[in-house]
């Protein structure tokens, strides 16, 4: 399943701009992995030339540390790069409210945690300027607004028992599936091996003294 699948499940509708921030965070992301590889590369060009000063025996060991701190390094250039990606689906999905058709969406969210929760006394709550679209639709809310992006949450009369619809709570959800997916889409399984042994491959050709729904919680 790609991102953009992935977004249209999370909202249930699709939008050309999820694609494009998608598309972006992934060039980017992937910016940064050549860079990481570049530098990677000098890194390792160094260490030769400084090994050929020294015996075989040392000139091994240190382009075994280098090759590792290479590996480290690119570790966290994709790390990053995931974590740039992931961003960069949450900044779009958190601005839905400013969206066509989020009422909808919203009253829709409502009416489910409230089936789902199906409490007597139970009540929604919401942030500050989505309190005025529940009521509108004739929703029991509470007037005391809650922090999130948008979305609602339906609460037992006490608050112990909740159904999370918030958008921070919809995408919390998806993480770990959004996370999958971004790895996918950046780092293929050939170029995750070639990145994998980029320091062994770069050593082999020296001379040879250089031989990654809903939520029912009680509180």
């Amino acid at each position: 399943m790609s991102l953009e699948q992935l977004c249209v499940e999370i909202e249930d509708r699709s939008h050309t701009q999820a694609a494009a921030q998608i598309r972006g965070a992934e060039e980017a992301a992937k910016r940064l992995i050549e860079e990481a590889k570049a530098a990677a590369q000098a890194s390792l060009g160094a260490a030769r030339a400084e090994a050929a000063e020294f015996s075989a025996a040392e000139a091994n060991e240190r382009m075994a540390a280098a090759r590792l701190e290479v590996s480290r390094s690119l570790g966290e250039a994709r790390d990053e790069a995931v974590r740039q990606s992931l961003a960069g689906v949450w900044e779009y999905f958190r601005a839905m409210p400013k969206r066509a058709g989020y009422s909808a969406r919203l009253r829709q969210w409502a009416a489910k945690a409230m089936a789902e929760l199906d409490m007597p006394g139970a009540v929604l709550r919401a942030s500050a300027s989505d309190i005025a679209i529940l009521r509108a639709a004739d929703f029991k809310v509470s007037a005391q607004p809650i922090d999130c992006s948008g979305g609602v949450r339906a609460e037992s009369r006490d608050g112990r028992i909740v159904v999370d619809y918030t958008l921070e709570a919809q995408f919390e959800r998806k993480r770990e599936d959004l996370l999958h997916q971004i790895h996918q889409q950046l780092f293929s399984a050939e170029d995750e091996s070639a990145s994998m042994d980029f320091g062994e491959k770069k050593a082999k050709s020296a001379p040879a003294q250089s031989r990654g729904k809903k939520r029912k919680s009680r509180r």
